[in-house]
């Protein structure tokens, strides 16, 4: 049986609930040891990453990754923020990532969708539909 790190996760959040800082750290400990013993200790990272969805899925938080080129102002966060919050109706975590290869415009990704608002995409569909005519 293949274990992956995302059950190792949820299952470390679980068991974690609850629990004294001392039993936590025990915890930490044992899952340090297991990991090492599957030889998967060089997914730590990944494992930091999964334990943090299992936090924000527990709270009902919506994490949302925001790509653009250039960093955005407060205000147009705020609009991303508001739009996104109409629509998932939960509390949100925004991730801003910029990301050199769009030409402009965001893309935004979370609850494993993805809504593309970017030149890129405009370029893209523009392209295809001078192949297809």
């Amino acid at each position: 049986m293949k274990v992956k790190i995302k059950q190792i996760a949820q299952a470390l959040h679980a068991a974690s609930q609850g629990k004294k800082p001392k039993e936590i750290d025990q915890l930490i400990d044992n899952t340090a040891k297991m990991l090492t013993n599957l030889h998967l200790q060089q997914q730590g990272k990944e494992l930091l990453v999964e334990l943090a969805e299992a936090e924000r899925q527990s709270k009902g938080i919506v994490l949302v990754q925001v790509s653009s080129k250039s960093a955005l102002s407060p205000k147009d966060l705020q609009l991303v923020e508001r739009w996104c919050k109409a629509r998932l109706n939960a509390e949100l975590e925004l991730m801003v990532q910029i990301d050199p290869t769009i030409i402009g415009g965001i893309k935004l990704n979370y609850l494993d969708r993805e809504f593309d608002a970017t030149v890129n995409r405009a370029v893209s569909r523009l392209h295809q539909q001078l192949i297809n005519n």
